[in-house]
């Protein structure tokens, strides 16, 4: 045992053993989460995927493919992931439905504009009908929130722009979306 303590007290030996501990952590660190949502992805589904391989991709979940539509479920049955599919069969729009999915700021469709504002500069708001859809810049994400959280002025009016300090911080996501 003291022969071995003393091979640990050699600076050198302290320095490959530093090396490679930090090497070992690094390695087992290192896995891919499966709920990360990322700029060129959502999970193990990348940008450069298409909907026939998203069987493949989620060989654990049950994928229901529609043609233009694939929607993933884990296999207690609860609803991931619905992918809109547009040309060349590549996806289009990702709409995130499970709340396990966040972004490296730790947004999910479980957060509230409040956690958006704090976590990401607003480019834009759309006003629609029912809905408002937030656009940030650091991110293809969007966010849609339903215009009942809004002040009344706000709730049947398209043409009023609408201000991020105008939109409550507890205000709900109704849907959070990706588009490529």
């Amino acid at each position: 045992m003291l022969s071995l303590f003393t091979k640990f007290s050699n600076p050198i030996m302290r320095k490959i053993l530093t090396i490679t501990f930090i090497t070992a952590l690094f390695i087992s660190c290192s896995s891919d989460n499966p709920f990360s949502i990322t700029t060129d992805g959502v999970g193990p589904f990348s940008k450069e995927s298409t909907l026939v391989e998203a069987e493949t991709i989620f060989k654990n979940d049950s994928v229901v493919n529609r043609g233009n539509v694939v929607e993933v479920y884990d296999k207690k049955g609860s609803k991931l992931l619905i992918i809109n599919g547009k040309e060349e069969d590549k996806a289009g729009i990702i709409r995130i439905v499970d709340s396990r999915y966040t972004t490296s700021k730790g947004i999910s469709n479980a957060s509230t504009f409040g956690d958006i504002a704090k976590a990401y500069t607003i480019k834009r708001i759309d006003n629609l009908v029912g809905t408002i859809i937030v656009r940030v810049n650091e991110s293809e994400a969007y966010f849609t929130f339903d215009k009942k959280h809004l002040p009344s002025e706000f709730r049947f009016d398209t043409s009023k722009k609408i201000e991020a300090t105008q939109i409550p911080d507890d205000a709900p996501i109704k849907y959070f979306m990706l588009g490529w």
